[in-house]
């Protein structure tokens, strides 16, 4: 499902004809170490990246969310970066650009919208020349059928979780890191891990 999920909101953001001529990259959040990452936001940009998702269950339903990072070079400062100077584009209008191919739409099966968006501030990102905004899009309430998707979840076996508490410090950059096989924490860690062993697991 999430993974649906974000191929939506990719083919979305990639087949929007405003975005097409000023965006270089639409693609997933590559998994790599911090310091290539921002070498690779400063290379793409402007660029939108899909982070992956998460969903929350409500009764029968779910709902999904998929955050979206849109990165901007910074070469002109702050202002520029956010704003844009006539050359470059700014965060300001890759949110634009961005909410206007997804919130409202119907897409993947469901109905998304923008709910929040939240500048990263992380001096890491002054340093690598970019500047990036992650957009978090929510999507409608999803029915689950009592069989919902059972053969698929035949092989698995093992669930881990890494949960970041409230304030959360850790930038969606070291989030990807944590995801990496194996995951990196070089960078950070989360406060709080969980390893489930399903039935059926060696």
């Amino acid at each position: 499902m999430l993974a649906a999920a974000g191929q939506a909101l990719i083919d979305a953001l990639k087949g929007n004809r405003n975005i097409q001529p000023v965006v270089r990259l639409v693609e997933r959040m590559p998994q790599l170490e911090v310091e290539e990452l921002l070498k690779k936001y400063a290379a793409d940009a402007p660029a939108f990246y899909v982070l992956p998702g998460s969903l929350t269950v409500d009764e029968d339903c779910v709902i999904v969310t998929i955050p979206v990072a849109a990165v901007v070079r910074n070469v002109g400062g702050a202002e520029a970066a956010l704003a844009g100077d006539g050359q470059d584009i700014g965060v300001d209008q890759l949110l634009v650009l961005g909410a206007r191919a997804i919130h409202g739409h119907d897409l993947g099966g469901c109905n998304w919208n923008l709910v929040r968006a939240e500048m990263e501030d992380d001096t890491l990102f002054d340093q690598a020349g970019v500047a990036a905004i992650c957009m978090y899009f929510q999507s409608s309430r999803i029915e689950l059928a009592a069989d919902w998707l059972l053969a698929d979840l035949d092989n698995f076996k093992l669930l881990h979780a890494d949960i970041d508490i409230p304030p959360h410090e850790a930038a969606n950059t070291e989030y990807a890191s944590w995801l990496q096989v194996p995951a990196n924490y070089a960078a950070s860690r989360p406060e709080l891990q969980a390893d489930v062993q399903l039935p059926g697991a060696d």
